[in-house]
């Protein structure tokens, strides 16, 4: 069962607020975590049930961690390929 007092995300705590939701404009009942800001519907205890908007917030933070890592080999083999050159030069 989902612990309804922790984020699914980042393990902070969760306050219940009224969001109105773009399904509609019907303003629902939610939870939004105090730390991140992520989003849960009401009362859903699956975490397959989270708000469309949770998902995507997720997914985005996802792609920008694994662009971060991306982005270190990038420089860290350009720094290979710097030192290689210089080593065939020397020879």
């Amino acid at each position: 069962m989902l612990d309804l007092e922790q984020c699914p995300f980042c393990k902070g705590k969760l306050e219940i607020v009224t969001l109105n939701c773009p399904s509609g404009g019907t303003p629902c009942y939610c939870f939004r975590c105090t730390k991140c800001g992520g989003i849960r519907r009401f009362g859903t205890l699956n975490p397959a049930d989270l708000c469309r908007e949770c998902e995507l917030a997720s997914r985005n933070r996802e792609l920008e961690r694994r662009l971060s890592e991306m982005a270190i080999e990038v420089v860290a083999l350009t720094e290979e390929n710097r030192v290689l050159k210089l080593r065939l030069k020397e020879e």
